[in-house]
């Protein structure tokens, strides 16, 4: 686990906001995505973020694969999901719940795998 400033995690941190401010959860990342890319030749990285807006909060989930093919480095978007919660406790909550699932289902993708 590696904390990283805002301006290094800047995905998440507006996909945190945008649950907030639209009250709505989604996105593409599930346990499948990452149990395939388990299974390709790159490192897998997890941005996490969440957000408290004094009442309500937010997590977000981004993972991002790097991968180095004929000495190029490239990055590729495996998923992502935000996930709105009301009546939140604060922001570090919403932070620890980002965490908390990120490794979750990167177990069980590699549970999978």
């Amino acid at each position: 686990v590696d904390w990283r400033p805002r301006e290094w995690n800047t995905s998440a941190d507006y996909l945190a906001g945008l649950a907030i401010s639209q009250q709505k959860s989604g996105g593409t990342l599930t346990v499948g995505c990452i149990t395939q890319a388990l299974g390709e030749d790159m490192a897998l990285q997890f941005y996490t973020d969440g957000g408290f807006n004094g009442e309500d909060g937010a997590f977000a989930v981004q993972l991002i694969g790097h991968k180095l093919e004929d000495g190029e480095r490239s990055r590729v978007m495996i998923g992502y999901f935000f996930e709105f919660v009301p009546r939140a406790l604060s922001a570090f909550q919403m932070e620890l719940l980002g965490l908390d699932r990120a490794i979750e289902m990167l177990w069980r993708a590699a549970a999978a795998h």
